[in-house]
């Protein structure tokens, strides 16, 4: 099995030792900001929230499955198809995932947790059970966001030519993003910021999609 993953929805299940959040990879490796910095952003955050809260938009927790009108050009019916094989996987995905965050969760609990058994060369006993125990249901795992890869790649090479083009394509942003909400039953607006507007992004490009068909 590889120890770096190609895949940041799956770095918590490869010693990468990050607790599963929605913060991007980047912002884990940029220097803390300042305080005058981060009241700035605090204070963004509060009056984007409130502005938010203020407005008439009505967003559930799960995405609505993207379904496209007829009369579409040949490059959009591709990616119409593509979208809809994308959330097929992406659902059984979603349902490994969970399972893999459960078994290694519980393999911690048990057994504690990765950082506190290094170096490997002195915690042999620990890091052979986990993969023992963790590692079946991790490469399942990775083998269903393979798949989604791939789909998303044959995505990417084709250009969109409608809203409802760009909505197939808003279809893989979620999982190329790793942006999910840690609490999808949570109200909308206590989500973290960045899962909140990629998810109203999404969408808007759908209802756009819809209302142009």
């Amino acid at each position: 099995m590889t120890v770096l993953p190609g895949f940041p929805q799956l770095r918590r299940f490869f010693g990468s030792f990050h607790r599963r959040d929605s913060v991007t990879i980047a912002v884990h490796a940029a220097p803390p900001p300042t305080i005058e910095a981060g009241k700035s952003i605090m204070n963004q955050l509060v009056n984007r929230r409130s502005l938010v809260a203020s407005t008439a938009i009505a967003a559930s927790g799960a995405l609505v499955p993207f379904e496209a009108g007829a009369n579409l050009l040949p490059h959009d019916e591709a990616l119409v198809a593509l979208a809809a094989q994308f959330e097929e996987h992406h659902t059984k995905y979603r349902v490994i995932h969970a399972q893999c965050e459960r078994t290694h969760s519980e393999f911690e609990e048990k057994h504690g947790e990765p950082e506190r058994h290094l170096p490997f060369k002195d915690h042999r006993e620990y890091w052979t059970l986990r993969h023992v125990q963790c590692d079946p249901i991790t490469k399942e795992c990775e083998d269903a966001a393979i798949v989604l890869d791939e789909i998303g790649k044959r995505m990417r090479a084709i250009p969109a030519h409608s809203v409802a083009g760009i909505a197939a394509k808003a279809t893989t942003l979620q999982f190329d993003t790793s942006l999910y909400p840690d609490q999808p039953e949570a109200p909308l607006n206590e989500w973290n910021w960045d899962v909140e507007c990629l998810h109203l992004f999404i969408e808007e490009v759908r209802r756009l999609a819809a209302a142009t068909a």
